[in-house]
């Protein structure tokens, strides 16, 4: 069985447990540019995938197995489909927005 990429919050979940709140509060702590994170978890994003990875103390391909072959490599090109965004459910009802 494949593995799946982490959600959102189970991310978020990581990063808290890490002692860290929000995530702005890890750009600000490696001089990040503000949204890196949160795009590093909606589409490809090589440092924030980095980020995320370090302070959660795993790899990043254990995160974002789509994004990274079964050596570790991170795939160059990415694959379309880790671009399309996919819609939060809690903001959705019935297949619609709320």
């Amino acid at each position: 069985m494949a593995k799946k990429d982490w959600s959102r919050m189970q991310i978020r979940l990581a990063l808290e447990r890490a002692g860290y709140e929000r995530l702005h509060d890890v750009e600000a702590k490696l001089s990040l540019r503000i949204g890196t994170i949160s795009d590093a978890i909606a589409r490809p994003n090589k440092a924030g995938e980095d980020a995320v990875a370090s302070i959660v103390g795993i790899l990043p391909a254990d995160i974002w197995p789509s994004r990274y072959d079964g050596s570790g490599e991170r795939l160059r090109p990415q694959p379309p489909m880790n671009y399309i965004r996919r819609a939060l459910e809690r903001h959705r009802q019935k297949g619609r927005a709320a």
